[in-house]
């Protein structure tokens, strides 16, 4: 009987190593701080400020508003985003208003067909390409910019 139990246990001990050990489920990547984002953000909205808007436009001559935020992810995170609004708005995931954070994108439909995007900084405020004022900082407590804003996605961030 010591015997048969003895051969029972290392059976069981070589089955036990040879299973596949249980994976703890993968925790998000560490994301920087609030105040780490919108810092960064800040340095490139100053470098950036003023550049006036231009449909396509990616430079210092003119750009848009999807432009802006790629140029944006890059410069402070290195981060690539799409080129366009739309694939922007593929990227990341879904967060509702009330969780915003700095570094989450703002998607807006000011108008029946257009659509624009921006950065959340805090402090309901967002830094975007405008149509009509260029690269500038701007609040969602403006009822222009809260009644068409239209959904918010988060991009992973690296430290």
């Amino acid at each position: 009987m010591g015997r048969i139990a003895g051969i029972a246990i290392v059976l069981l001990l070589a089955s036990a190593c040879a299973t596949r050990p249980m994976q703890a489920p993968r925790a998000a990547l560490p994301r920087p701080t609030a105040d780490a984002i919108a810092q960064r953000l800040d340095a490139v909205y100053a470098r950036w400020r003023g550049t006036p808007y231009r449909w396509g436009g990616n430079s210092r001559e003119g750009m848009d508003c999807s432009a802006f935020v790629q140029r944006a992810f890059k410069e402070g995170f290195g981060v690539d985003l799409p080129r366009s609004t739309r694939e922007q708005g593929r990227v990341g995931s879904a967060v509702r208003i009330r969780w915003l954070q700095p570094g989450d994108l703002l998607f807006f439909r000011p108008q029946r067909q257009a659509q624009h995007v921006g950065i959340y900084i805090g402090g309901d405020q967002f830094i975007h390409a405008s149509t009509s004022k260029g690269v500038t900082r701007s609040s969602l407590e403006e009822r222009y910019w809260r009644r068409s804003l239209t959904g918010v996605r988060r991009i992973p961030l690296p430290q």
